[in-house]
């Protein structure tokens, strides 16, 4: 069984158009951001490790981050980087999550906690005011 186009296609050859149609150009987009370790502090006053990683895609709105996106192969489920673009979120402090496999997008609202299955990408503007 064939896995299909490998992450890094479904990036270039999706998820990036995706973007740009979205109004996302530029030094608006990073790629491959490092993500580095955080502890995160939950209600119950514990805390957690937060490891290091990439993320795929960074949104910026005047160089402050506003989304971020995970993309998963293909073959798999967008909800399969759900909770890694969540962790995300969380470590960069930004408003919106993206998972997706190039054909579904799960977007995550932190703010509000609202998890939905939506058409595209928010674009810039819509991203800033959220």
């Amino acid at each position: 069984m064939s896995g299909g186009p490998l992450e890094k296609d479904t990036c270039r050859d999706v998820i990036l158009p995706a973007l740009v149609r979205a109004g996302w150009n530029g030094d608006a987009v990073r790629e491959q951001a490092p993500v580095r370790e955080a502890r995160i502090i939950s209600v119950g006053g514990a805390s957690r490790q937060l490891g290091d990683g990439f993320v795929d895609y960074v949104l910026e709105v005047d160089q402050a981050p506003v989304a971020v996106v995970e993309t998963k192969r293909a073959h798999r489920q967008a909800s399969d980087g759900l909770q890694q673009v969540v962790r995300y979120a969380q470590q960069l402090d930004v408003p919106l999550a993206y998972a997706s496999n190039g054909t579904e997008i799960i977007e995550r609202d932190m703010v509000s906690g609202r998890e939905r299955v939506v058409e595209g990408f928010a674009g810039p503007a819509e991203a800033w005011s959220r």
